[in-house]
Formats: structure tokens, sequence, C-alpha cells
């Protein structure tokens, strides 16, 4: 073997084991943003949770003096269910942490369907698929 083929032969290595060694990192750094990016999305859930719960309580205080009452009432209770389905359907696309998910609405999702005020929403033929969907991945376990 000539020193040519030696020092091809050393290059082509050195080459692979850089290239090895760049595909390893770009794991730890696709894991790393894709952590980032499941925080932000159960931040931005949380967010529209909770706002929508204030907006429920809102409305409620609003009622005593509001002819639409019932109206206002209404379309609260519909945007915090709203941000439990759009929550839902994340979990379902796998956009969030299942686990860390589950752990954080097991109650609140449970407690959501089984709600004797809220049942009417979760009827046959509502447009509530995913928090069903959900639920029963959880709680109809045959």
């Amino acid at each position: 073997m000539t020193i040519n083929e030696k020092i091809t032969i050393i290059i082509s290595i050195l080459s692979f084991l850089l290239s090895l060694l760049s595909l390893v990192l770009s794991r730890i750094n696709m894991v790393k943003v894709e952590k980032i990016y499941y925080g932000q999305a159960e931040l931005s859930i949380r967010d529209a949770i909770t706002s929508a719960k204030n907006r429920v309580a809102s409305a409620i205080e609003e009622t005593v003096q509001n002819p639409y009452k019932d109206q206002l009432v209404k379309f609260a209770i519909e945007e915090f269910i709203n941000s439990y389905e759009e929550a839902c359907s994340k979990y379902i696309d796998k956009k969030v942490d299942k686990k860390r998910f589950k752990k954080m609405y097991f109650d609140e999702i449970k407690n959501i369907i089984e709600s004797d005020e809220l049942k009417k929403y979760f009827q046959f033929g509502s447009k509530y698929d995913s928090i069903k969907t959900v639920y029963n991945e959880w709680f109809n376990l045959e």
C-alpha cells in the first residue's frame, strides 16, 4: 500500500468520524429543540385555559346587570371548552409531551366531561371530539 493510499484511508476514516460526531450532535440539539417546543406548547395551552376560566368567571359576574347574561355565560363556557379541545387535539397529534399532559390535565378532563353543568356540550353529535377521544383513552380502558 502506497503512502497516498494510507493518507486517503486515514482522511476517509476521519471524515467518517466527523460525520458521525456531527450526526450525534445534531440529534442532541434536536432533542433540546423538541423539549423547548413542547414547553412552549404547554405554556400556551395553560395560558389559554386560564384565560378562558377567567372569562367564564367574569361572564358570570357580569350577568347580574346584563340582559344578555345567558348568552354571555354560554359563549364564555364554549370558549373554555374550546381551549381544552385545542389542548386535547395537540395531545392527540403528539405536539406535547403525553405523559406530562396526562399528569397535568387528567382530573380536569374528567371533571369537564362528567360535569352535570357541561354534559350537554358532550352529547351525541357535539363538536368536541378531541376531548372525548382523550377522555375515552384515559378512562374507558377495555
